[in-house]
C-alpha cells in the first residue's frame, strides 16, 4: 500500500519530464516503477524490524568474542579525574558597545 501511495504522491515529479523548447512532454513510467518496487521492500524490511522489535529479539546478535572486543574499543579506561580542578564553564560576555 505504501509502495502505491509513494508511486501516486511523486509521480508528477519523477514520471513527467516536460521539455519547454520542443514544446515535449516525455513519460518516464521506469522511474516511477522502479520507485514502486524500492518502496515496497523498504516497507517489507521496515516491517520485518518492527515484528523483531515487537517480539523482543534483537535484529542483529554479534559472536560472543566480537562483542566484547568491540564493548572494549568503545569504552574509555578509568581516569583519575580529581588531581586536576574541572575548568569553569565560561560565561556569556556582551560586546563592548560602540559609540
Amino acid at each position: 500500500m505504501a509502495a502505491c501511495w509513494f508511486m501516486l504522491l511523486t509521480f508528477p515529479v519523477m514520471g513527467i519530464k516536460l521539455n519547454s523548447v520542443d514544446q515535449t512532454v516525455e513519460w518516464q513510467f521506469d522511474r516511477v516503477i522502479l520507485l514502486g518496487v524500492a518502496i515496497f521492500f523498504l516497507s517489507m524490511l521496515w516491517n520485518w524490524c518492527f515484528s523483531r522489535k515487537a517480539r523482543g529479539i534483537p535484529l542483529i546478535r554479534l559472536p560472543e568474542g566480537l562483542g566484547k572486543g568491540l564493548h572494549s574499543l568503545v569504552t574509555l579506561p578509568n581516569r583519575n579525574t580529581t588531581s586536576r580542578p574541572a575548568r569553569p564553564t565560561p560565561r556569556f560576555m556582551p560586546r563592548p558597545r560602540m559609540t
